[in-house]
């Protein structure tokens, strides 16, 4: 198998440092056979990130005399210390391959892989059906493409990963602080997220670096994947939950392309309507709903707040990722709190509903109905699904609120 000069790409072994190519033993001086790989790392690994490197002994000759096309190449956009998630790249060591060649290559982080292999999470394979077949074959392009434009490194995707879109680490090429690539097979819901996240700029989310629309693509400041709301206790997660979205909700009214939460409204109560084992808790769910739909609340609602949404920056500070966002009332988010942080079926929802009433000024009563609403929208979806087990859980839940 030959691969061209200008296209070079190299499958291997994980290195902790970038990749060359050796033509060692290669009679075709425009293409190289299956290369040999020899980890090199420090400032050598960065400038053959960045594309501007001298790998290869051709290189090195050019790099030494410091000139080329009138130009001090040893000085244009090279970062002077290593990125800050180690690379691999490969590089072709023959004459023919130029500098705009290697700029234009795609780095995949910590390991470089020939166009088409891409690792996919399991959770987000099992998650797409037939009509995402034809993202998952553009998958390697849309990641070079965001690559190219950005200038990134790419490490290897998050596993278990999200269920709707392929998520990595990046270091951006000329410094700047580690990054998220997050690449949807919607771009719909991409390009809402990247609105909610402008909206914000920080204040409770993540911040937004960039967005590209066609390539259904958002460039994110990066959170440890390590440190989740998971590791706290249920009264302590509550209150990091809602002092980050009580930031989040204040700039609901600049959100006018943002689309109003009354608009789910109709679908929902048609299916409560209808739902046999929903009849001993349907005054309740409905009557949340209607409130909903009636309130005057301009809020930015997060729309998806739970533990593993809720990461730690670098000092300790907290932030939300992933908003899937609607213009209304906080007490939709609220009751997605008391539902994820702690177990709703333990007999301290209640109390748990007064606590957060009190702490966010909100009527108790609303809130308990607003809960009794957000479950019987999660055991419709579950039911639509199949998952009769979870449809009778949130069903339980909302029994639990009400008594």
């Amino acid at each position: 198998m030959r691969w061209p000069a200008t296209e070079c790409s190299a499958a291997g072994q994980r290195s902790s440092g970038a990749v060359r190519w050796s033509t060692r033993n290669c009679s075709n001086t425009r293409s190289c056979h299956r290369p040999n790989f020899a980890p090199i790392s420090g400032k050598r690994a960065t400038d053959a990130v960045h594309g501007l490197g001298c790998v290869g002994p051709f290189d090195r000759r050019r790099r030494d005399k410091g000139v080329q096309d009138g130009r001090d190449r040893s000085r244009i956009g090279v970062s002077r210390r290593p990125s800050s998630t180690p690379g691999r790249v490969a590089t072709c060591e023959t004459p023919h391959e130029t500098w705009a060649h290697r700029s234009r290559r795609v780095v995949l982080g910590a390991m470089t892989r020939p166009p088409g292999e891409i690792a996919v999470p399991p959770r987000l394979r099992a998650s797409l059906d037939g009509t995402h077949h034809v993202w998952l074959e553009q998958l390697p392009h849309l990641i070079g493409r965001a690559s190219t434009r950005w200038r990134l490194v790419v490490g290897q995707p998050y596993v278990p990963g999200g269920a709707s879109a392929w998520v990595a680490p990046v270091s951006l090429a000329l410094g700047e602080s580690p990054a998220v690539l997050k690449l949807g097979h919607s771009r719909q819901a991409i390009s809402e997220e990247a609105q909610a996240l402008r909206l914000c700029n920080g204040d409770g989310m993540v911040r937004l670096i960039d967005h590209d629309d066609e390539l259904g693509a958002l460039l994110i400041e990066r959170c440890r994947r390590d440190a989740t709301a998971e590791t706290m206790s249920s009264k302590r997660a509550i209150q990091v939950a809602t002092t980050l979205l009580s930031q989040v909700w204040m700039h609901g009214a600049s959100g006018a392309q943002v689309d109003s939460l009354a608009g789910r409204a109709p679908t929902t109560l048609e299916g409560i309507g209808r739902e046999p084992a929903l009849s001993g808790v349907r005054g309740a769910a409905v009557a949340g709903w209607e409130y909903l739909v009636s309130s005057s609340a301009v809020d930015l609602l997060h729309g998806d707040c739970h533990p593993r949404n809720i990461l730690m920056m670098g000092g300790g500070q907290w932030r939300l990722i992933d908003p899937k966002p609607f213009l209304g009332d906080r007490t939709y988010d609220l009751a997605q709190v008391l539902l994820h942080f702690g177990d709703p079926l333990d007999g301290a929802l209640r109390s748990r509903v007064r606590s957060v009433a009190a702490s966010t000024g909100v009527d108790m009563e609303v809130l308990r109905c607003v809960v009794a609403a957000r479950c019987a929208e999660w055991a419709l979806w579950c039911r639509a699904r199949g998952l009769d087990g979870s449809a009778r859980w949130n069903i339980a839940a909302i029994e639990s609120v009400m008594c």
